[in-house]
Formats: C-alpha cells, sequence, structure tokens
C-alpha cells in the first residue's frame, strides 16, 4: 500500500501526452524506507509534500528544504517558505483532515470531541500567520450544537493490561476496535458512542498495534499480524480472510490483506469461519448489501454456520448501503438492536427506550 512504500516523481508533460525529464525527488534511495504523498505545488512554483522519512512520522518538506513538523495532534500552521519557519495557528479544531488556502483565509475540514466534521473558515491578519476569526460554513450534524452540555468527552489514554477484573463486577463497558486495519480512532466527536455514553455506559475504543497515527514502526507491527495485534471481526465482519483477498478490488488494494494476514496457511487459521465449533457467545450480524469490500456472503456464511450450532445469532442486511452505513434511519435501527440484544442475551437489563426486537435464531 501507498503508506507502507511510494515514490513521487517530477517531469514534464509533452504536447503529445509523454512524460520526461523526469526525476524522482522522494522515496528512490534504497536504503531508505519511506512514504511521500500530498504534493502540492505554490503559487511561486514550488513543490510542497509529506513524508515519513528518518523518524515514521510525517513531516511536512519542500523539494530540496527540509521543514519539520510533528506532534500527537493534528495543528493547522502557516508555513512561512522566506524564513524557513511554521507558524501554528490557533483554530479549535483537534483533529484536522483537508486544507485549502485563499488570500486571506483558509477552508479547513475537521472535528473536535465536541464538534462533530465540519468546515471552518479561518480568517487571518494581515501578516497571515494569526486566525481573526473562525466560522463553521458546513457540519455534518448541525443540530448536535444543542446537546453539547450531554457529550461525553473523549480522553486519549495508554496502558499496558495488567488486572483482570473479579467475576463479580459486571462493570457495562462497551469495548471495541475500528474496522481499519490500517486506520485510527481519533478523539473527535462520534454520535454512536454519544449513544452509548448518553445511557450510562463507558466506551473503550482501542487503536491496536497497527493502527495509523503513531508512527510507520507501530503501523507496521501489523504486517503479518492480522488477528494477533488485531482481530479482523470489527464492525465490518470479515468471515473469511483468504476469501477477502480473493474478492478485493485490483490495483490499489493488491496484495493488501496478504500482506497483513501472512500466507494462505495463516489467514485459513486466523478466519473465524473456519472454527465456528470454537465459537461460544451470542452474535448479532449487520451488513450492507452493497458492499463490495466485506461482502455479504461473508456474514451469510457466518450466520448460517452459528445457527447450525445452535448459537443465538442474528443477521440484519441493509439495502443500498455499502461498507459502513450512511442511511440515518439504519444507523439508528443497528444501535438499537445492538442494545436490545445486549440487554436480551448479555446483560439482561430493561431497555428504557421502547426497541421492538428483531427475531434471533434459536432464542425466539
Amino acid at each position: 500500500m501507498q503508506w507502507d512504500k511510494a515514490e513521487l516523481w517530477v517531469g514534464y508533460i509533452s504536447k503529445e501526452g509523454d512524460v520526461y525529464r523526469k526525476i524522482c525527488i522522494a522515496g528512490g534511495d534504497p536504503t531508505l524506507v519511506e512514504s511521500p504523498s500530498e504534493p502540492k505545488w505554490s503559487s511561486n512554483g514550488d513543490l510542497f509534500f509529506v513524508t515519513d522519512r528518518n523518524n515514521g512520522f510525517w513531516n511536512i518538506y519542500k523539494w530540496v528544504t527540509l521543514l519539520t513538523w510533528q506532534s500527537g495532534k493534528s495543528y493547522l500552521g502557516i508555513l512561512d517558505d522566506a524564513q524557513n519557519s511554521l507558524t501554528v495557528v490557533d483554530v479549535p479544531f483537534t483533529d484536522i483532515g483537508n486544507v485549502v488556502s485563499g488570500s486571506d483565509c483558509i477552508y479547513v475540514e475537521g472535528a473536535t470531541g465536541v464538534l462533530p466534521l465540519s468546515i471552518a473558515k479561518v480568517t487571518l491578519d494581515q501578516s497571515k500567520v494569526e486566525a481573526v476569526d473562525f466560522s463553521i460554513m458546513w457540519s455534518s450534524s448541525p443540530d448536535s450544537r444543542k446537546y453539547r452540555s450531554n457529550f461525553s468527552i473523549p480522553e486519549p489514554i495508554e496502558f499496558q493490561p495488567r488486572y483482570q477484573a473479579s467475576d463479580e463486577e459486571k462493570p457495562p463497558l462497551l469495548l471495541t476496535v475500528h474496522g481499519g486495519p490500517t486506520a485510527e480512532t481519533r478523539g473527535i466527536l462520534d454520535l454512536n458512542v454519544q449513544y452509548w455514553t448518553s445511557q450510562g455506559w463507558a466506551v473503550v475504543d482501542v487503536n491496536y498495534g497497527g493502527s495509523t497515527g503513531y508512527g510507520r514502526e507501530y503501523r507496521q507491527r501489523l504486517l503479518g499480524n492480522w488477528d494477533i495485534l488485531s482481530k479482523p471481526v470489527p464492525p465490518c465482519l470479515i468471515s473469511d480472510l483468504n476469501s477477502m483477498n480473493e474478492e478485493m478490488p485490483p490495483k490499489f488494494e493488491l496484495h493488501y490483506t496478504s500482506n497483513l494476514g501472512g500466507s494462505d496457511k495463516d489467514m485459513f487459521e486466523r478466519s473465524p469461519i473456519n472454527f465456528v465449533d470454537k465459537f461460544s457467545c451470542p452474535v448479532i450480524l449487520f451488513q450492507g448489501l452493497d458492499d463490495k469490500i466485506v461482502t455479504p456472503v461473508q456474514a451469510r456464511k457466518i450466520h448460517k454456520a452459528l445457527k447450525q450450532k445452535g448459537l443465538p445469532v442474528a443477521l440484519v442486511e441493509y439495502e443500498g448501503e455499502q461498507h459502513g452505513f450512511h442511511k440515518a434511519e439504519n444507523i439508528k435501527h443497528s444501535l438499537e438492536q445492538q442494545m436490545m440484544f445486549f440487554a436480551r442475551l448479555i446483560g439482561h437489563f430493561k431497555v428504557a427506550d421502547e426497541i421492538t426486537p428483531i427475531k434471533i435464531d434459536n432464542l425466539d
């Protein structure tokens, strides 16, 4: 994948469309593993890009000149090419994605622990190094501001597990992992998480070994170790790794799962569908019927196997949904049915909301 190793080239394009006078400006040194990305030309014709050479973290580089910038969270900075300096601009966002500059302003995509994914306009002063105004132009969930006082604020934690709770303790804790595998959980407002915390649950969302955001060395711990450092059973269920490898779209994700999962034998031994006899707990599955990454056949395989084994199991399929749900009614339905599933089969508690439960095989 391009975050493992990539090359950045510069060249000229002829009238016939041919590229000539090519030169590799990053990623071509065989003694240096790096993954340059996001090249952008300035109005003066200077080329800037980010790469993770030397320390494993992506920093800003200018072709020839190095400009270091590293932090544990997202910051917005103004790069002064003449002074070879970077000035941090104070904005509320703690997680920043796309940035587009204007003549006297910057448009930024970002979020915080209480702000959903939004696009903001940052107006700069005359020197263009300080923000004088910050205004939200678009929000993915504009009504969420009304409930800000009720939000649980995400807090990054890091620990080494040392203790096991006693059998008498049953804390209402939801432990989850991001779908990834090469992705990360971020400390921003997530209304799916708020659904649980608003009803008294604690939520721990794990950035397991192999997650992004912690540098190349941490991310590459996952190579060959999928299902050892992380389980391929997040919200996007993968029951058969070899089957997924065969169905994976070409080019961009070619060899992606095999690099993570190892040999065919490793992926067989790490695929849940091959060890249904070891399943011992109830399972509920939610599947988008248009999902091309984890196809419906995988969820149906695991559902059929667990049903035949006699375990309580349910499969909910959604028309028009792909890899991750986008329709509000389906997101709401899946969250409510998860809560009902836990209430009926695990915690045996009464749900505050009136929710009609779906049929659970081997139970109803």
